[in-house]
């Protein structure tokens, strides 16, 4: 019953559309907004009916977040190389960890939805 409501956050997840702003503005602090699309990943996870987990929905939880801890430290060696070599980036780091953020916490609700229904 509380994974359904739990779905509802994904519409929170539109509030990444606010970075269109920097367009017009030219901040680059607007481009933050990009984080807000990891609450997209809550409308996978509320697809899975679960209304008691079980030993095979908690191991497949623990594979999801294996898996996604070896994206994140690729992701994160990627960065921190990338901020050491080209000193102009560091300007834009804050975006770039915006993505890194949004973009694992999807890749946590997809591939936790592949394993549950596959």
């Amino acid at each position: 019953m509380f994974k359904r409501k739990m779905g509802y956050f994904g519409f929170i997840g539109f509030m990444g559309f606010y970075a269109l702003k920097y367009l017009t503005t030219y901040n680059i602090t607007d481009l933050c907004w990009i984080a807000y699309f990891a609450f997209f990943g809550a409308f996978g996870i509320a697809k899975i009916s679960i209304d008691i987990p079980d030993e095979r929905y908690y191991k497949n939880a623990t594979m999801a977040k294996a898996f996604l801890g070896n994206i994140a430290i690729y992701k994160m060696a990627i960065l921190f190389i990338s901020g050491v070599l080209f000193p102009v980036i560091r300007a834009y780091m804050i975006v770039f960890i915006s993505i890194c953020f949004a973009s694992l916490v999807i890749a946590y609700a997809i591939k936790f939805y592949i394993l549950e229904e596959g």
